[in-house]
């Protein structure tokens, strides 16, 4: 379907663009899911705001204590960066697992995670990570600067951000070890559920963060299940009882990739891969 008709203006910096956003205007930048959803009708737009050449958007920072990327930076950039690699190898094992190479070359992390609110978009891949990690969502506006929980991001049913704000960073706090694992028929399907498992040593234990996706509408953190495996060890039998009370609620759907009660089945196996995975990342065993 032809998308309507629209206007394009092209901010030259996050300033900028906060000032140009608002009413029907909304930030493009790598336009992969933007341009989807205009065309189905299921996003209405009158301008877009596009943000994908601002420099001060499009980078990668390791501090003492965090992983910042800037919104614009690729997917692409993301899975193959040395620094990210080393220090949160879930993320680069996501982003390198959003659809095929022409699209993570286009698309960025800023707007993968905003694919947890759109019409069209169930689940999705650095969103799941950056729940896991405990990460934050960086947001400038005209009323200035703030922080966002990324669980609390990637969870909203509706878009989280305010009139005018644009999203400028991810901020990942730093872990031992991390790892990303999902399931899917194909490489480039949509997935019949993920998991990301990111540890840290404490003492003689270890603190467990922990998120799963496209096994609901949202990607959720699984703080229960995380308390769990510190006290009782990975391969406990209270993991999967955990696993199975956290997720009771949920909304599981059932599409042509796998049903429902597969998707539920499947997922403590992922849960477990993934922790397990991260162990080993980090040495922690």
């Amino acid at each position: 379907m032809r998308p309507p008709a629209l206007n394009y203006v092209r901010a030259a910096s996050p300033s900028d663009a906060a000032e140009l956003l608002g009413g029907n205007a909304i930030p493009i930048a790598g336009g992969q899911g933007v341009m989807r959803d205009i065309r189905a009708r299921t996003l209405q737009v009158g301008t877009l705001v596009d943000i994908s050449r601002i420099l001060e958007l499009d980078y990668i920072r390791l501090t003492d204590d965090a992983l910042e990327i800037g919104a614009v930076t690729t997917l692409a950039t993301v899975a193959e960066d040395p620094t990210v690699r080393a220090n949160l190898a879930a993320l680069a094992t996501a982003a390198g697992r959003v659809a095929d190479v022409q699209i993570r070359n286009r698309g960025t992390v800023g707007g993968n995670i905003c694919g947890s609110w759109v019409p069209s978009w169930w689940g999705n891949d650095v969103g799941t990570v950056l729940s896991a990690a405990g990460g934050e969502v960086t947001v400038l506006g005209r009323g200035g600067a703030r922080s966002l929980p990324g669980a609390e991001f990637v969870a909203a049913e509706t878009n989280p951000l305010a009139p005018g704000e644009i999203i400028t960073a991810l901020r990942f706090p730093r872990w031992d070890g991390s790892a990303y694992i999902r399931l899917s028929r194909q490489w480039a399907d949509a997935g019949i559920g993920s998991a990301t498992a990111c540890v840290r040593r404490a003492g003689a234990g270890i603190t467990v963060g922990l998120a799963v996706g496209r096994v609901h509408h949202r990607s959720v953190r699984l703080d229960d299940v995380a308390r769990t495996i510190e006290s009782d060890g990975l391969d406990a039998p209270s993991v999967r009882a955990a696993i199975a009370d956290a997720t009771r609620g949920f909304t599981v759907p059932s599409t042509t990739h796998a049903d429902a009660d597969y998707r539920r089945a499947v997922l403590p196996v992922l849960v477990h891969r993934a922790v397990s995975a991260a162990l080993d990342n980090g040495g922690i065993r």
